[in-house]
């Protein structure tokens, strides 16, 4: 005899909430003419993965990164602002940037990191300060 296929959802958990993240598919500034060239630019005059590159590897960067984030203030059009990374330090950069930059209840939350010696063992550790903008 044929059986009715199971549901899969749980209806003993309470309903996920859906976050709203902006994302840059989302933005006309990404999908602009203009980014493309400035991403083109920044991508010839810098082909390798700078962060890769600060620890002696050599890797192909695939993504143009602002430097500092533009929701908290940086420039989308300045060529200061933009960095080449590869796919998995770029993700490493915004995943941290998502946990320290998180908003909660609409405000931003800056972060300090100061890194200062251990008094007795000199080793330097990083202390997160977390304030409102």
């Amino acid at each position: 005899m044929p059986t009715r296929p199971q549901s899969k959802e749980r209806y003993w958990l309470p309903p996920k909430e859906k976050v709203e993240r902006k994302h840059a598919v989302k933005s006309k500034n990404y999908n602009s003419v203009r980014w493309r060239k400035l991403r083109a630019m920044q991508m010839a005059e810098q082909p390798l993965c700078v962060s890769c590159k600060e620890k002696g590897i050599i890797k192909e960067a695939r993504v143009a990164d602002h430097i500092k984030p533009v929701r908290l203030g940086g420039e989308f059009w300045s060529r200061n602002n933009l960095q080449s990374l590869c796919d998995s330090c770029h993700n490493v950069k915004s995943g941290k940037e998502a946990k320290y930059f998180k908003g909660v209840g609409g405000v931003i939350l800056t972060v300090t990191i100061c890194y200062t010696p251990h008094p007795k063992s000199g080793v330097y550790a990083s202390n997160v300060k977390r304030g409102g903008v």
